[in-house]
């Protein structure tokens, strides 16, 4: 009789009392409502009426990679040494003018700061309209310009004298190495001291010269120095 109540005892003790088994049958419950539902979410494909097809909602999807067209090149980039190939240089080139100022004696020292940089063809590059029969400017292909790049500047010191003032204007040969080797007084000031000192001050002057076939070419360049008081 004894044993009979310590078993009954042990299996009274074994099992859950009323309430706990009730949670549990509830927490099972809703797991299972979440597993439906994502398996239902999973396979659900698109509605009848949507024109959209393809794999199910939320599935693993996999696309083509994406490889750029080859799109064909009509034209070549500009390379140096291409247009200037086409024609040949002007012959004769004109600087802006120069004007000066009397200063102190013995001033005067070769620089890389130039007054002046570019020229610009002269005469300028024009053709004959047939239709009107006046003077069209024609587009210019892309090309190198003459420019100064050292100046030296003339002897200008004294401006009370009779005469020291004027205009110079120098026509230069400049060789491919930039260099003036030849210079003639196109127009002169009136004071042979400022022609003397312009001319000796443009042997100092170093230029770059166009380039045609990729190479310096020799020009001329014209260079008005004004002397002003």
């Amino acid at each position: 009789m004894t044993h009979e109540m310590h078993e009954g005892a042990r299996r009274a003790s074994l099992r859950l009392p009323r309430s706990w088994r009730s949670r549990v049958v509830v927490l099972a419950a809703i797991v299972i409502c979440y597993c439906a539902l994502f398996y239902g979410i999973a396979h659900m494909r698109a509605p009848l009426n949507s024109k959209a097809t393809g794999p199910p909602m939320f599935g693993p999807v996999v696309s083509d990679v994406w490889v750029p067209r080859k799109v064909a090149i009509s034209s070549k980039p500009w390379e140096p040494g291409t247009e200037d190939e086409l024609t040949p240089p002007p012959r004769n080139w004109r600087f802006p003018p120069i004007d000066l100022w009397p200063s102190a004696a013995g001033s005067a020292a070769l620089s890389e700061f130039t007054p002046v940089t570019d020229a610009r063809p002269d005469p300028p590059e024009t053709q004959i309209s047939q239709a009107e029969g006046k003077p069209a400017t024609k587009p210019a292909p892309r090309r190198s310009n003459l420019q100064m790049l050292r100046w030296f500047r003339p002897q200008y010191a004294e401006c009370a004298l009779p005469g020291m003032k004027g205009s110079v204007v120098l026509d230069l040969l400049i060789d491919p190495g930039g260099q003036p080797v030849e210079i003639t007084v196109a127009q002169s000031s009136g004071s042979p001291e400022l022609d003397k000192a312009a001319v000796h001050a443009a042997n100092l002057w170093r230029f770059s010269p166009p380039l045609w076939k990729s190479r310096p070419v020799e020009v001329w360049g014209r260079i008005k120095l004004r002397f002003n008081c």
